[in-house]
């Protein structure tokens, strides 16, 4: 009769099921992805490919240094890293980040002068799309009127260029290593494929979402988690 399964039918699919089940549950267990509570394997990373694959060049046990981490602004200034065994100094400039206490530092070029120190910027947001930002110095140009104080009207205008202190705001694809500057524009084009979020960024316009777009970050993130290879 139709709608009948018997108990001998019933076993079987439900081995089957548990199997199934078994299978998907240890593949999704195998798989860690990157999250913000996500602790890299401490050391240095020559490479973003070792970076992505949690693989340092050296061990945190291997290597000693001189550096200090400032808490404000989430960077670290290294002076020097060395391996013990023989002493040797690596080359800073060779390297693609260092990772402490399981927190990533990206290597960063400031025009900012560093005394011999090298500035490495801690990976504030770690997921799918990274974010870090460090200090810099950017010669920018400022308009300028000489006034008349009896008529106050201008009688000359110019322009002068002065080194002003910024904030390099970056983000990053850890899918393929890509690094923009984090703006409303950048941001929209790596959250197209996400069309409820980029929907939503659009609505507001670039000057309302400029607030609103570390939230959109952060939402991204955690709809679309990426694994450590």
């Amino acid at each position: 009769m139709k709608g009948i399964v018997s108990n001998r039918t019933k076993k079987p699919l439900q081995h089957l099921l548990n199997v199934l089940l078994l299978v998907f549950s240890t593949g999704l267990v195998a798989q860690t992805s990157l999250t913000q509570s996500f602790r890299f394997e401490s050391g240095v990373y020559k490479t973003f490919e070792e970076f992505q694959k949690n693989r340092p060049s050296y061990n945190a046990a291997d290597i000693e240094g001189n550096f200090f981490i400032n808490d404000q602004t989430r960077q670290a200034k290294v002076e020097y890293i060395r391996l013990k065994k023989n002493k040797t100094n690596l080359n800073l400039e060779e390297l693609w980040g260092i990772v402490i206490k399981g927190i990533p530092y990206i290597k960063t070029n400031p025009s900012l002068p560093s005394h011999h120190l090298k500035v490495f910027a801690s990976l504030e947001v770690r997921g799918n799309i990274c974010y870090y930002a460090y200090d810099d110095i950017e010669e920018k140009e400022f308009l300028f009127k000489a006034y008349n104080p009896l008529i106050g009207k201008p009688f000359r205008s110019g322009s002068q260029k002065r080194k002003v202190s910024v904030v390099k705001e970056k983000i990053l694809r850890f899918e393929t290593g890509e690094t923009v500057d984090f703006n409303y524009q950048n941001l929209l084009k790596w959250l197209e494929d996400d069309k409820e979020i980029t929907k939503a960024l659009k609505s507001l316009g670039p000057e309302k979402a400029e607030d609103r777009l570390f939230d959109a970050l952060l939402l991204y993130n955690d709809k679309h988690l990426i694994p450590i290879k």
